[in-house]
């Protein structure tokens, strides 16, 4: 948190993002689709299973290759922010992540392969259990990277917010509050409004008025 010389409280969070287009990054952009195409491969695969459809298994082949195509894509930049992004390699959520989604794309990788010339058959033997194999993982490393983004920061750096400062507040107290991506000590705990800090007091303050 840093203060200016016109009186305003400024924050900056997080850790900018290597891959990014016009500030945003590219990696969260492209996750959405081979998250969504392999988890419903296996909505497909278990559609066939039951009606024994051809429609479903030629489906569940098209949204295979969509995923890994996509997947294969997303990897790219997501490889660019963890190997030039020290924070994001150096916690627990972020190596699930990464090792999690290596794991899932060459899960479908092969779950792809093993479908060629035998889509019908290869779905009920083994095929459906990759499929349910991959949307597991996925559900994994999907959480892991919401904390890699929410948690730590991991691309959400550059954004300010900018308040006034609240005339009569006072910290007091020894509570210490820590910042996400940084770990650097906040100190300063409102007499009134206790561990919510002062940003939180000052939040609490406007929504009153």
């Amino acid at each position: 948190m840093q203060s200016d010389d016109d009186g305003q409280v400024r924050q900056v969070e997080g850790v900018r993002s290597t891959a990014a287009l016009g500030g945003h990054p590219i990696h969260p952009m492209l996750v959405p689709f081979p998250m969504a195409f392999l988890t419903a491969a296996l909505g497909t695969d278990i559609a066939y299973l039951r009606t024994r459809d051809p429609f479903w298994a030629r489906a569940s082949e098209w949204l295979l290759r969509a995923g890994v195509v996509s997947g294969a894509a997303a990897a790219v930049f997501g490889a660019a922010d963890w190997t030039t992004i020290r924070h994001a390699r150096s916690n627990a959520a972020g190596i699930v992540h990464a090792a999690g989604n290596t794991a899932a794309l060459g899960l479908a990788y092969a779950n792809l392969s093993r479908r060629r010339g035998r889509r019908e058959s290869a779905v009920a033997d083994g095929g459906a259990a990759l499929s349910a194999a991959v949307a597991g993982i996925l559900g994994v490393t999907g959480w892991a990277g919401g904390e890699l983004s929410y948690r730590h920061g991991i691309g959400v750096a550059g954004h300010e917010r900018s308040r006034r400062r609240t005339r009569g507040l006072r910290a007091e107290g020894p509570h210490v509050r820590y910042g996400r991506a940084t770990g650097e000590p906040v100190e300063g705990v409102h007499p009134r409004f206790g561990r919510a800090g002062l940003e939180g007091a000052y939040d609490a303050q406007i929504r009153r008025r």
